[in-house]
């Protein structure tokens, strides 16, 4: 299963603060999922958030859906923040499709500002544009939810599309191997998770799948990792049928 968002019904999923979550690049973190946007409008879109893109200090970090000129059409942007000046890079323009399924992954070790992400769509690593180099110390992350859909300083930026089989590696940088199997369609345990969100638990309020709303508090996407970074709905977002490339899991 997958989990529909609309962004004008403000609707995201809200993973909490776990310690297993928190500042999840120190060291070297990964973060994937399959994405498929409706379209590019809005035109700044929250994969991925514990911060706010407007930010350049002290607010944590952000991955987007990106179309608002510039270096940013039609792409993937990540934005961290530091204690001076925040990091933000991108794949360039034109990179990121809409109207598709895309496996999309981001490795990143922030503990040298002359480390940049390496950023994969569909298992292949794209070319990395650095917008704004980072200065100084990494701000932690600690104090900020992770959502799935929108910004959770700035309460903005929901996501229009579909996310499923959604992981979160703290400490752990994948390889291209991991990644390509992933991109695969592979749903089965990678190692080290600290966060994975499948999606296919999330049964609706009459139990089923398509076209049931998930409700806040009830209907959660539960972490399989048994970290307890469960994704608890907000404004009820959509089970759908998964249509995401697969192999060698039930669902």
């Amino acid at each position: 299963m997958s989990v529909e968002f609309v962004d004008t019904s403000s609707e995201y999923l809200d993973c909490g603060s776990g310690a297993t979550i928190d500042d999840v690049w120190d060291g070297g973190g990964s973060v994937v999922f399959w994405l498929y946007l409706d379209d590019f409008t809005p035109t700044l879109q929250t994969l991925a958030g514990k911060g706010d893109p407007t930010s350049l200090t002290n607010n944590g970090w952000i991955l987007l859906a990106r179309n608002s000129g510039g270096n940013y059409v039609e792409t993937i942007h990540l934005h961290v923040d530091f204690d001076d000046t925040a990091g933000d890079w991108t794949i360039g323009d034109n990179g990121l499709s809409a109207a598709a399924w895309v496996h999309v992954a981001v490795v990143y070790n922030s503990d040298s500002v002359d480390n940049n992400p390496v950023i994969y769509l569909d298992g292949v690593s794209q070319s990395i544009e650095e917008i704004n180099g980072p200065v100084g110390a990494r701000d932690s992350d600690a104090a900020i939810d992770w959502n799935i859909g929108r910004d959770p300083v700035e309460n903005d930026y929901f996501l229009d599309g579909k996310l499923e089989d959604y992981r979160a590696f703290k400490g752990k940088s994948l390889t291209q191997e991991d990644v390509s199997l992933l991109a695969s369609g592979y749903r089965g345990p990678i190692g080290g998770e600290s966060m994975w969100l499948s999606m296919c638990e999330a049964r609706g309020a009459a139990g089923g799948f398509e076209g049931s709303s998930l409700a806040n508090g009830t209907n959660l996407c539960p972490d399989l990792s048994v970290n307890s970074n469960d994704g608890d709905p907000v404004n009820t977002p959509t089970g759908r049928a998964s249509e995401a490339p697969r192999y060698g899991v039930a669902v």
